[in-house]
């Protein structure tokens, strides 16, 4: 079980991955690090949460207000997990969508609705083609000018051009601010 750190569901207890699935869910404490510095932010927010797994950042953003949530996995199995836990609580499609999709090839093509104000992406630590997942988001419209983009990547991984980097044991986040002004454009 995984419980949510923060927010209108603190404490609710969601079905964790099984045993022999590569699914590896977000510390609580890196969870709440990162919720608890963008908490003004989140309300009424558009978030795109890519390699989804758990979806336990999908439900903390929602959690602390998100208005809305793109929850996108490529295993089908993670995805009806993922719609039973967010049943289970009470969240409606009008607020969370999870889509059993490719992220690689859903980055690759340009953003048919609005963009998002957040974008997390969580692929498997060493996952070589992170810079260009992001660099996709950027050219194709997933972000907003001013929107965020965090990227949890082992601590082996190298640095992402343009983001700021914390390190959680072996895990590592990484966080562009696409309004600021010493970000890099892609």
């Amino acid at each position: 079980m995984i419980r949510v750190t923060g927010g209108q569901f603190r404490g609710r207890t969601v079905d964790s991955p099984p045993k022999h699935k590569q699914v590896r869910p977000t510390t609580g404490m890196m969870r709440e690090s990162l919720f608890s510095r963008f908490q003004f932010d989140l309300p009424d927010a558009r978030f795109l949460d890519l390699f989804a797994g758990s979806g336990i950042m999908s439900l903390e953003a929602l959690s602390r207000g998100a208005g809305f949530v793109l929850a996108v996995e490529a295993d089908e199995d993670q995805c009806r997990t993922m719609r039973k836990n967010f049943e289970k609580i009470g969240i409606t499609e009008a607020r969370i969508k999870v889509s059993n999709n490719d992220v690689k090839r859903l980055l690759a093509q340009p953003c048919r609705k609005k963009p998002f104000d957040f974008i997390f992406l969580d692929p498997p630590y060493g996952f070589k083609e992170l810079p260009l997942l992001v660099s996709q988001c950027v050219q194709h419209g997933w972000v907003k000018p001013d929107g965020v983009i965090i990227a949890e990547h082992g601590y082996r991984d190298p640095d992402l051009e343009g983001f700021t980097r914390k390190n959680y044991g072996e895990s590592s986040v990484s966080i562009r601010m696409m309004g600021d002004a010493n970000a890099l454009t892609e």
